[in-house]
């Protein structure tokens, strides 16, 4: 099987994916985006830029980009899921991909929170990855979510002590 079909199939289970997705199917979603990165991530670039010829270079570009599109996809089933350290995992793999991937920067962060990571999160959000959206609309809130979660778990933290100290 050519290259130029595999980028097609892993992008067909891809937009399979995204349809279980819409329709809440987290798991259905996650089954086609995994054929979608088996399909994917086989593309080498080395190993298909060895085989001769431009075009092979230029369709793995296009397999690079629907692979990160699918792993920041994946990081998305995972938040629904509850599983945040595998959204976390699938939001780094998207990144390592595309570091400019917003999406995948924005699930790293909620993932991070939500695991309850929250100096982590405010950190990433911070830095020079997410720095780029820090003034979309998104970004701001969940920078407010991250600093009122560390708030309240300073305060829980100081009444417990005021307890424990008298």
């Amino acid at each position: 099987m050519d290259t130029t079909r595999k980028v097609e199939i892993g992008t067909e289970f891809k937009d399979k994916g995204n349809a279980a997705f819409v329709k809440g199917d987290y798991t259905g979603a996650l089954r086609e985006y995994y054929h979608a990165v088996l399909y994917l991530s086989g593309l080498d670039r080395q190993a298909v830029e060895g085989l001769g010829g431009a075009q092979p270079a230029e369709k793995n570009h296009e397999a690079d980009k629907q692979l990160g599109l699918v792993r920041s996809n994946m990081a998305a089933c995972y938040l629904q899921q509850g599983r945040y350290d595998r959204a976390v995992d699938a939001a780094e793999k998207a990144l390592k991909i595309d570091e400019s991937n917003q999406k995948a920067i924005f699930r790293k962060a909620q993932a991070l929170r939500l695991r309850g990571d929250l100096h982590a999160a405010q950190d990433f959000l911070k830095s020079d990855t997410a720095r780029p959206f820090a003034d979309h609309p998104d970004f701001i809130a969940e920078a407010a979510r991250v600093a009122a979660a560390i708030r309240s778990r300073e305060q829980k933290s100081a009444a417990a002590l005021r307890g424990f100290l008298r």
